[in-house]
């Protein structure tokens, strides 16, 4: 059985931003002309939201960060060759990952690891050499200066502050002499890290991790600063179960904001027994249950609404409930649900909002 849209909706939203008790009672349920004019006003809403992201200096400047660090090698010079090449980006994929802290697990090293300390100091970006070039200032930090686009000068520059990192059992092993040896991977603990543009802050990144002896993650803290946007999340974890709080603002107001639990079959945590939880933007919320257990047994045309209970709103007024509509084929497809029993498709009501995150994923792989 297939249900496009709500993987991503419902599921995904819930599972990622999900919080038990987070369905309230909503009060004074709009009409079906208002709410379908709420609804739009939502979208106008959030497409300027996404819009005003990628107009932001923040992004340009990780797209800088991007373009100039996957290519140069910082602590080694220039690239020399197709070998070196592949060393240094396996490298550079772990510098770079201050700003994207899971990918962090392939380092620089024999072993896999990064050093921190052995790798401080000022690196400045020579434009005639096309290289960086480490100076003979002091310092017990991690600093890269270079030009943003455009630039003649070395305006941006990186700094890290902080970075640590924990060796945790992979589950893979090498044989060495004719033994099983535990492969070790190598995850970060600790990353504080932020880029200025003409001395204004414009990226920044603070992380702490804590992880079980395979590696699990057993507590996440980050804040991501991508100016004027800031992104938080907190992950904590048991057994069998995971609770998230996240929130993004634009300066000092809530932009979307949400927390919660999902809990699993078992302690591999690969398969949901069920999800609680909200996702909030600005004053609008998606709220409701998952009974992913049971979705998971279902086939072709079974109908899955029996197990989703989720109410879209606004202020704490009910806009609408959430249904899922068979196409006659092989999916069942989102809609919002009205209080006079009219319906509008979810990805319909969503689709320049995708449009527009569709838009700023290809600015970065540009």
């Amino acid at each position: 059985m297939k249900l496009k849209f709500s993987i991503i909706v419902l599921a995904g939203s819930m599972a990622l931003f999900s919080c038990d008790k987070n369905k309230e009672e909503v009060k004074g349920d709009f009409s079906a002309t208002e709410a379908k004019t709420t609804l739009n006003e939502m979208t106008s809403q959030m497409k300027t939201d996404v819009v005003e992201l990628a107009q932001t200096e923040g992004k340009a400047g990780l797209a800088d960060i991007n373009d100039l660090l996957a290519q140069d090698d910082v602590f080694g010079g220039r690239i020399g060759n197709a070998t070196t090449s592949s060393k240094v980006k396996a490298k550079l994929a772990a510098f770079k990952s201050v700003f994207i802290p899971k990918a962090v697990n392939s380092r620089r090293g024999d072993d896999d690891s990064f050093d921190f300390e052995s790798n401080v100091g000022v690196y400045n970006w020579n434009a005639s050499l096309e290289e960086f070039e480490l100076s003979n200032e002091t310092t017990d930090i991690i600093v890269i200066n270079f030009p943003e686009e455009g630039s003649a000068t070395n305006n941006a520059s990186l700094k890290i502050t902080e970075y640590t990192e924990g060796a945790y059992d992979s589950g893979d092993v090498d044989i060495v002499d004719g033994n099983n040896v535990p492969v070790m991977e190598y995850l970060p603990t600790a990353i504080s890290a932020e880029l200025s543009i003409d001395g204004t802050k414009e990226i920044g990144v603070d992380f702490s991790a804590s992880y079980a002896t395979d590696g699990e993650p057993t507590a996440v803290d980050i804040s991501v600063f991508a100016n004027p946007f800031t992104s938080s999340m907190v992950l904590g974890s048991s057994a069998t179960q995971y609770d998230v709080a996240t929130s993004y603002k634009n300066g000092n107001t809530l932009i979307i904001g949400a927390s919660g639990k999902v809990n699993f079959l078992s302690e591999e945590k690969e398969d949901p027994k069920d999800i609680d939880g909200s996702i909030t933007f600005r004053d609008y919320k998606l709220a409701g249950t998952v009974d992913a257990e049971e979705m998971d047994k279902l086939e072709g045309s079974d109908d899955p609404n029996p197990y989703v209970d989720a109410t879209l709103s606004k202020s704490n007024r009910k806009i609408g409930d959430i249904v899922f509509v068979y196409d006659g084929v092989d999916i069942w497809e989102a809609f919002v649900k009205f209080e006079d029993g009219s319906q509008q498709k979810l990805e319909d009501v969503l689709q320049p909002v995708i449009d527009e995150l569709e838009n700023l994923t290809m600015d970065f792989e540009d």
